[in-house]
């Protein structure tokens, strides 16, 4: 399973999935395709964390990205507003399938737009991209929660071509300790990105307390 995730702990990674999927599935269901459905509290905050996405990796005009946690398909319709000319071959992936489900009929007329469960086979694209997915935890403890991390990171940078980029709610004293949140310090990714084989970026300070890493192929 590679550095740190061991087979044992496959059935605890499932775990974590299904209860990830309903926690999620319910959000949506009470407050539909909006930025709070998704967990965020607003649109401003939820595209400044896409803004980081486009300046780390520098999307370009024909390129394709595969959305890990896509939701409701927000970052398809951010890429879109941001360049109307950009060819963008977009495969949003979500472990809730009534989030799948809402995509789907929201950009159904859209092409290079495709929606699927996570799990299903994942193509390689240019670009791999998640936002916000690994900051809420439940009532996991952190050393399962890193597992799964990990093992999502790995899975994206295995599917992608120039590399990927995710983002962190940030460790601070001064911040909320509220049980279900995961807050960290960049070291810890920075580090493991490296394990993997990427060049490693760190972006924060851009007004929320959190960071974003790229972690690129050479």
């Amino acid at each position: 399973m590679g550095s740190t995730v061991a087979r044992a702990a496959l059935p605890a990674l499932a775990s974590v999935r299904d209860e990830v999927e309903r926690y999620y599935s319910e959000r949506f269901r009470q407050f539909g395709p909006t930025p709070l459905g998704v967990g965020w509290t607003c649109t401003p905050t939820q595209e400044l964390r896409f803004v980081q996405f486009e300046r780390l990796l520098g999307f370009h005009r024909a390129f394709s990205v595969n959305d890990i946690g896509c939701g409701y398909g927000a970052l398809l319709g951010f890429l879109r507003r941001r360049d109307r000319k950009a060819q963008v071959d977009y495969v949003g992936t979500d472990i809730s399938q009534v989030m799948v489900d809402a995509a789907r009929r929201h950009w159904k007329r859209v092409d290079g737009a495709h929606f699927q469960l996570s799990g299903e086979a994942l193509r390689t694209a240019d670009y791999c991209v998640a936002s916000g997915i690994f900051n809420v935890k439940l009532a996991h403890d952190r050393s399962t929660w890193e597992g799964y991390i990990e093992e999502t990171l790995r899975d994206m940078y295995a599917h992608c071509n120039a590399g990927i980029v995710v983002n962190f709610f940030i460790a601070d004293a001064e911040l909320d300790d509220i049980p279900e949140h995961y807050r960290c310090l960049p070291d810890k990714w920075v580090a493991y990105g490296r394990t993997l084989g990427a060049s490693v970026e760190l972006r924060d300070n851009y007004g929320m307390p959190e960071f974003t890493l790229a972690l690129r192929r050479h």
